[in-house]
């Protein structure tokens, strides 16, 4: 969980669930955190390619921005990209709620589940397709 003020985000990925008395709490890593871990797992032999097609003055612009940085083209760009990979998983897998929200869905979380006909029928046509049974 990440709060920041009156808002609270929950990552639906990397997260862990602790029961802290009739209420789940969500414990996750920043996006950060969570894109350092997939740099981190990456073989020191790199045995991924993606080939660009550009216009000769958009790699000269690359070129640019990479000296400024002191990178490679191909390691500012994989940064570059990276970051916005970052930004864009942060944009679908987190939900921000303020608190009253929060409340509401940690109820919903801790409540019994109640099996009703369509969602018992639901259940026994997965496990049917799933493991013929």
């Amino acid at each position: 969980m990440i709060d920041s003020g009156s808002e609270t985000t929950f990552w639906r990925d990397e997260t862990q669930t602790i029961a802290k008395g009739t209420i789940l709490t969500f414990v996750c890593s920043s996006a950060r955190a969570i894109r350092d871990k997939i740099i981190g797992t990456l073989p020191q032999s790199k045995d991924e390619r993606i080939d660009l097609t550009l216009k000769h003055s958009a790699k000269k612009f690359l070129e640019r921005a990479a000296g400024f940085e002191g990178q490679t083209v191909s390691k500012f760009v994989l940064s570059s990209a990276l970051a916005r990979v970052e930004k864009t998983v942060q944009e679908h897998e987190a939900m921000i709620l303020n608190a009253r929200e929060a409340e509401a869905f940690f109820e919903a979380l801790s409540a019994p589940v109640r099996f009703n006909k369509k969602l018992s029928s639901a259940l026994d046509e997965y496990r049917h397709r799933i493991t013929g049974q």
